[in-house]
């Protein structure tokens, strides 16, 4: 929502608001003033960004989901290891690992 507010567009909004008889070039006192200041904006508008993401439960993560999901009384479960049922052309010991295009399965 915030990426177009960066260094460079918050600086460029700053300068233009100053009078034209000062020297407004990059490295000039006013420049390095501002620039301190411009930095910490865009920051400002980055943390911002993240804080909206984990508000809404469809782009939260981590604590952040827990506590929305706990708003409606939903927990989330403890991760588990995936079960699959295959069956094959072959006898197969338990134990076995065989590969399946990039996945590594173990019986």
């Amino acid at each position: 929502m915030f990426e177009n507010e960066t260094f460079p567009v918050i600086m460029e909004r700053m300068l233009e608001r100053l009078p034209d008889d000062l020297d407004k070039r990059e490295g000039s006192i006013i420049w390095k003033a501002l620039a301190a200041s411009a930095v910490e904006q865009a920051q400002a508008y980055i943390w911002m960004d993240i804080v909206l993401e984990q508000i809404f439960a469809d782009t939260a993560s981590g604590e952040f989901l827990d506590r929305r999901a706990g708003e409606v009384g939903v927990e989330r479960n403890s991760a588990t290891r995936a079960i699959r049922r295959a069956s094959f052309n072959t006898a197969v010991e338990e134990g076995e690992r065989f590969l399946l295009r990039t996945k590594t399965f173990i019986l």
